[in-house]
């Protein structure tokens, strides 16, 4: 038998083999490392599957419910806490600065003549989502304050 014989055969099981065709890969093996090697291989990857790998996490949708029921929160005791609008200021500029210089690299020019404009709208269309995602999450955070500031009163 040779080698390609083999490697297709290891994918089987062997159980599954009559005996001469067991013993022949099983020679083959001993005097071939790599057809050996692919044979420990498969044999830790099908040991790997018959265990549990990992163990079943149960039920985490109940768990999390007892521990909700179980605390007693007030608005008191709960007080969110963000980040201050300095830093979400700062984050945003950060993440408008990096994406805008994505037209100032040496990377950005090769694209760009090869595929000409149709580079420009994946681009631009990734710019667009990442802004207004962050500007979402920002506005998400601080609606009480911003709510206040531009003067909205909260409904009844």
């Amino acid at each position: 038998m040779n080698c390609d014989k083999i490697l297709d055969d290891l994918y089987y099981n062997e159980a599954g083999f009559s005996f001469v065709k067991r013993v022949l890969i099983y020679f083959h093996s001993l005097h071939c490392p790599r057809c050996a090697a692919h044979r420990r291989a498969l044999r830790v990857a099908s040991d790997c599957m018959k265990d549990d790998f990992f163990p079943s996490a149960g039920n985490i949708a109940e768990n999390i419910m007892s521990l909700i029921q179980a605390g007693d929160f007030t608005d008191d005791e709960v007080k969110r806490e963000s980040m201050p609008f300095r830093a979400w200021i700062i984050t945003g500029f950060a993440i408008l600065v990096s994406l805008s210089s994505a037209y100032l690299g040496i990377d950005y020019l090769m694209p760009t003549s090869t595929h000409t404009v149709y580079f420009m709208l994946p681009l631009g269309i990734t710019i667009g989502a990442v802004i207004t995602a962050f500007a979402a999450i920002f506005i998400g955070c601080h609606i009480t304050e911003l709510s206040k500031w531009l003067g909205l009163r909260p409904r009844q």
